[in-house]
């Protein structure tokens, strides 16, 4: 019961600062922690499927939704498996919608469409922490760099945020795992990339006084995530948490699948994307 306070909570806030910092009508904001919802009941589906226990659902403002549970993932395909049914779901999801915009001829519903589908194309970039890499991770080493470069790029010239893209930076850097790596504690290149990103970040908010209060909330976010990296890598007593089995990976059948399926799924929401437009 505690646990599902607190996701409702989250989700409330969630919607909230949504409606209040991006000025968004509020049927958006709750339609946009809709669409997040579904999403991550695909992953619930998922972790159930692979005989997991769901902990929770969380919602993180401006940031996006994850789901805790309880499962000790022991193979990639079940990595994948967890990874892919969140954009799947989040699929079926606008296809109903879209169904129901040729039965009402809503344009608000085509509005959702494209947010949908902007939220599942990101969800696809193949990132640490992103769905993208979780489903592509077991099939093509090192991934997760692409990824890197192709957000960066994305968040740096199309929308110019300088104070994201320095997060972002930092968050990879401290919660990048890898089936290659078993050691995820506490490493000094880690935390000097972290600290240079911070300093930056400061000087950023100190100079664009105009956007001094999203500036302020993502410094303080960036600290937050930061200092957390340091309680858990260096002053965690349990250090065992800190490592992690290598997953038994995967058959080249089964590599063959996840690609197939990662390219098929990003077209489908591609095509999402402009049937909006044509409309």
């Amino acid at each position: 019961m505690k646990k599902t306070i607190i996701s409702l909570l989250s989700f409330i806030l969630f919607v909230y600062l949504f409606h209040i910092y991006l000025e968004l009508e509020i049927y958006y904001s709750i339609g946009i922690g809709i669409l997040l919802l579904f999403h991550e009941l695909g992953h619930v589906i998922a972790l159930r499927k692979t005989e997991g226990k769901l902990n929770g659902i969380y919602f993180l403002p401006f940031i996006g939704a994850m789901v805790i549970g309880n499962k000790k993932i022991k193979t990639e395909n079940e990595y994948a498996k967890i990874n892919f049914f969140g954009p799947l779901m989040g699929f079926i999801s606008l296809l109903l919608l879209f169904i129901l915009y040729l039965i009402v001829k809503k344009t608000l519903l085509l509005n959702f469409i494209f947010i949908g589908s902007f939220i599942n194309l990101i969800n696809l970039i193949p990132i640490t922490l992103l769905d993208g890499y979780g489903i592509l991770r077991g099939s093509i080493k090192h991934i997760k760099w692409l990824g890197f470069f192709i957000i960066i790029f994305l968040i740096g010239y199309m929308l110019e945020g300088y104070m994201f893209t320095l997060c972002f930076i930092m968050i990879f850097f401290l919660i990048s795992d890898s089936p290659e790596v078993k050691d995820t504690g506490f490493k000094i290149w880690e935390a000097i990339i972290a600290i240079s990103s911070i300093i930056a970040m400061v000087f950023i908010t100190i100079k664009e006084k105009e956007n001094i209060m999203p500036n302020l909330a993502i410094l303080t976010l960036s600290f937050f995530i930061f200092f957390a990296y340091i309680k858990e890598t260096l002053f965690n007593k349990n250090k065992e948490e800190h490592k992690i089995e290598l997953l038994t990976p995967l058959t080249k059948k089964q590599k063959i699948l996840w690609i197939t399926s990662y390219v098929l799924l990003s077209g489908s929401l591609f095509v999402f994307l402009s049937i909006q437009k044509i409309f």
